[in-house]
């Protein structure tokens, strides 16, 4: 013990003996120097030591054997060892198809749109293992030399992916096909469709096509023909005056001619090489290398891209933005450009709010007619108030669904005129006279060739800003 040192050796030891802490007090060093007269160093004493520097963890007991069999004086010595804290690595997917697909188009070396590749589709077949989750490591926590705990991260499990067409084991680490056909990942959602493809022609000997899952169609699609699809429809082939409905994209690898009489509408985008004279609606983008006498509306942006890129004719609208090489052209034809939110936008925001406003009127009458009866009511089952508490219960349920709809396009539309602000159009070459222009409810009509321009509403003026 302490107090079996000579005096001048303990105001030695404690004032010369040295521990130094490295490694975020992980480890500790001693430097020992020699006592005064024939003092040495005992276990005992330099455990004692090492309390008081608060050192209690990790110490080598061998180095302390050493130290006390063969006095190490001024030197540095590795005296206590911490254990340092492992951390944990969150679970994570391993997919085995190609989650890289890139569905934007390309832009070829002659400024011409590679609308192939856009095409691409990944498939897998029935039983194939598509998706392996590794499951987290939790970590292990450490301790330092003076007894302090040091805490490890800790990994966290991922949630369960979505999945379509996809079996999971059972103890939910492996995802396998349930079907063949295409395979798609959405953030953390796995969809496998059936794909159908259709090597002929869609013409008179052809009946219209009805289809849930992807439809690939290698040939033509005459005119009058109706095509359908809840998934994605590509055409490889020409597009006359047909009518084309998908509830997600549509891609045209060549163009559509549709003389007055061809349509197409989606749930996602609209791309291809050319189109003239087609009624296009895409809840998101309308992507072509040239647009002639077209009427198009998309939720986002109307792409006209490639080493031209004309729009001519017609009209067109975006809610965000609408990107062309060329508008109009020297004859001054007649082209028709709205970007971000219209008149009605507003009206129709205002018309939700009021009927919205009604609905919950009706629905605090409505529950408050329930209230009285459930007061009067009397337990017996055939009591005449208990029909028209019951038709008065159903209303309620019938009011709460319209509001949760009505409630749903309110702020959808909200949402939309709130992203509508930023809402330009941007000349990248040249645009013609003849154009009228509308940005978020403010007009002009172009009657000067203008070019590399941008336009945007600015407060109550449409800004024209060069493009550097």
């Amino acid at each position: 013990m302490m107090n079996d040192w000579s005096k001048p050796t303990k105001e030695l030891m404690f004032k010369n003996t040295k521990v130094d802490f490295r490694n975020n007090k992980l480890e500790a060093y001693i430097t020992l120097y020699a006592p005064v007269g024939k003092d040495r160093y005992t276990k005992e004493m330099i455990y004692e030591i090492l309390r008081y520097h608060h050192v209690i963890y990790g110490i080598d007991d061998e180095v302390i054997d050493r130290i006390c069999e063969k006095p190490c004086y001024g030197k540095e010595m590795l005296i206590a060892k911490g254990k340092e804290e492992v951390d944990g690595s969150d679970g994570y997917f391993v997919y085995f198809f190609d989650t890289s697909v890139d569905t934007k188009p390309r832009i070829l070396e002659d400024g011409t749109v590679d609308y192939y590749a856009m095409t691409r589709i990944v498939t897998v077949s029935q039983g194939e293992i598509v998706v392996r989750y590794h499951k987290a490591i939790e970590g292990m926590d450490g301790i330092d030399v003076c007894g302090y705990l040091r805490k490890a991260k800790k990994g966290k499990e991922l949630p369960p992916l979505k999945v379509k067409g996809i079996k999971l084991s059972e103890d939910r680490l492996i995802y396998t096909a349930l079907i063949t056909g295409k395979i798609e990942l959405f953030g953390d959602r796995i969809t496998i469709s059936n794909v159908l493809e259709i090597k002929e022609d869609i013409d008179y000997l052809q009946g219209d096509i009805h289809f849930k899952g992807d439809l690939v169609i290698y040939g033509n699609i005459s005119s009058g023909k109706v095509v359908e699809s809840e998934g994605s429809i590509v055409v490889r082939g020409h597009v006359e005056g047909a009518t084309i409905r998908a509830g997600r994209d549509v891609i045209l690898e060549s163009g559509m001619q549709g003389a007055g009489k061809g349509s197409i509408s989606c749930g996602g985008s609209i791309s291809g090489k050319f189109f003239e004279q087609v009624l296009m609606k895409a809840k998101e983008n309308i992507t072509a290398n040239t647009i002639m006498n077209c009427t198009m509306i998309a939720g986002n942006e109307i792409i006209v891209t490639g080493r031209r890129g004309i729009l001519l004719g017609g009209s067109a609208y975006a809610g965000k933005k609408i990107t062309a090489s060329i508008i109009g052209n020297y004859a001054s034809i007649k082209t028709e450009l709205v970007v971000g939110a219209r008149g009605a936008f507003h009206k129709k925001f205002l018309r939700l709010e009021g009927e919205i406003k009604e609905l919950k009127e009706r629905l605090s009458q409505v529950e408050a007619a329930i209230a009285m009866i459930t007061e009067r009511d009397l337990p017996d089952s055939i009591s005449p108030l208990r029909e028209q508490k019951l038709r008065l219960i159903r209303t309620k349920i019938n009011i709460n669904s319209e509001i949760a709809e009505k409630v749903d396009e309110w702020s959808d539309l909200m949402d939309f005129i709130k992203n509508s602000k930023e809402a330009k159009i941007v000349v990248q070459k040249l645009m013609y006279p003849g154009c009228k222009l509308a940005v978020n409810g403010l007009s002009m009509e172009i009657k000067d060739e203008i070019a590399l321009t941008s336009f945007q509403r600015n407060g109550d003026k449409i800004e024209m800003i060069p493009l550097v």
